[in-house]
């Protein structure tokens, strides 16, 4: 019976977070909104992560925005570009673990763009993820990272 009542307190918590109706209760512009709820049915959404003021190196370069998450192991995870619809500009989504490059938006043997990559979790640790302009135009973009459900 306590084991019981301990598995329905888990499933209370556990479950509202993973439900895409809490999306309506974030702070979200209605194109990132629009944006992850396109993320696909087997999708759910868990964070957005936006580029904001643009930083720039002494010789004038723009540095990447770098977000820092934890993933868990045997997850799949999606990664999603949002840009503003303003915005022309090439963006390229790329995750690290500690050095190696996990995932991206980009597949440089192609010179082809995407609008999003799943990751399949093998080790929790720590990620890195990059948001950066390649041809060094700034814009309003963000990366959406969504639980992958699987059946």
């Amino acid at each position: 019976m306590k084991q019981l009542l301990k598995i329905a307190r888990l499933l209370v918590f556990l479950i509202p977070a993973f439900l895409p109706a809490q999306i309506s209760g974030q702070d979200l512009s209605k194109e990132i909104q629009d944006c992850a709820m396109n993320a696909g049915k087997d999708a759910v959404y868990l964070q957005d992560f936006k580029a904001g003021n643009p930083q720039y190196t002494a010789d004038g370069k723009l540095i990447p925005t770098k977000f820092t998450m934890l993933l868990k192991k045997n997850v799949r995870y999606r990664f999603t570009v949002c840009k503003s619809p303003s915005f022309a500009g090439k963006v390229v989504l790329k995750l690290y673990d500690e050095s190696r490059l996990m995932g991206t938006t980009f597949n440089p043997a192609t010179g082809k763009d995407y609008p999003g990559f799943d990751f399949a979790c093998t080790k929790t640790g720590v990620y890195h993820l990059f948001i950066e302009f390649p041809d060094g135009t700034p814009g309003e973009v963000a990366a959406i990272l969504s639980y992958v459900e699987t059946k």
